[in-house]
């Protein structure tokens, strides 16, 4: 087998009405990567402004590959590849960020609130030193001294108080939350039953979120704040074990070293740069899950 992977864009979507009154969709897929073409069956889906969903593929033999999909109803959004059937590079926006991005990284800097408390300045030094492994260079900046946010490897905002929490409050409304100075809400309808019941208030819970980094999805970009400083060092043990999430709230008798996971959850992108609108509108996708892997016999 040949070495490298390919990189697809959706070069065109195009939607027209024939002279005999049919309706097609034109969509043309392009391989980008430097090296030669590879053979490819891309997978698009086709969500129609009835909220119906349509599943073709679009073959490249060559750098590109078109298919024309004849359509009963106007399409509203197209998505190649969504559950990433096609083996490929995958672009950014198309994985959710979470904890694994940060956790894992080569180099961290861990950005300290200047509106704290001594004590809780000290527990964010050993949240520092707890979470940084030994192959890990990492460094700690007082968030006054930094205007925007690191680029040389992943940036953890540290409490509630934070100069720079700014930014993980855009990051969390582009997947649905709401990050705010009352607390913080996961994607999802904000009923009134659920306001109550799941809001985190920054004085009886913490959370950590795991965020897109402005500065391109490799870098990995999480914010953490403690609701009481003693919380602090019991996160830096807790965080390591739930990598794979986006989100997740903390709570508990913190002063005998008890703290419960109360909620957690994985962010949903529908960011992709696969994906185009054909209107002004952006309907969520018709198909939301991808194929089984294997269909199971009937019981016996």
């Amino acid at each position: 087998g040949r070495a490298g992977a390919p990189r697809v864009r959706l070069r065109e979507v195009a939607q027209q009405r024939t002279k005999d009154g049919t309706l097609t969709l034109k969509v043309v897929i392009e391989q980008t990567q430097r090296a030669a073409p590879f053979p490819l069956e891309v997978p698009v889906i086709v969500t129609t402004l009835d909220g119906k969903g349509i599943k073709t593929t679009v073959p490249l033999q060559g750098r590109t590959g078109t298919a024309e999909i004849k359509l009963g109803v106007p399409a509203a959004r197209v998505d190649v590849d969504p559950f990433i059937d096609t083996f490929r590079a995958l672009l950014d926006g198309e994985t959710a960020p979470s904890l694994s991005r940060a956790l894992g990284a080569r180099a961290m800097t861990f950005v300290l609130p200047t509106l704290a408390t001594k004590e809780e300045r000290a527990a964010w030094k050993g949240f520092m030193l707890a979470i940084c492994g030994a192959e890990t260079k990492c460094a700690a900046v007082d968030d006054k001294d930094v205007p925007t946010l690191p680029t040389d490897g992943a940036t953890w905002i540290l409490g509630y108080g934070n100069r720079l929490r700014g930014a993980a409050v855009v990051s969390a409304s582009r997947y649905g939350a709401n990050l705010s100075d009352t607390g913080f809400l996961s994607p999802g309808p904000w009923t009134t039953e659920r306001l109550k019941a799941e809001r985190t208030e920054p004085g009886k819970a913490s959370i950590a979120l795991a965020l897109a980094h402005p500065g391109g999805e490799r870098l990995g970009f999480a914010f953490v704040a403690a609701h009481d400083p003693k919380a602090i060092a019991l996160l830096a043990r807790k965080l390591p074990h739930y990598g794979k999430y986006g989100w997740l709230a903390f709570a508990g008798d913190v002063a005998n070293g008890k703290l419960e996971n109360t909620l957690k959850g994985l962010w949903e992108t529908d960011l992709s740069p696969l994906t185009a609108f054909l209107g002004a509108t952006q309907p969520p996708r018709a198909l939301t899950s991808g194929p089984p892997l294997a269909t199971l016999p009937p019981p016996i």
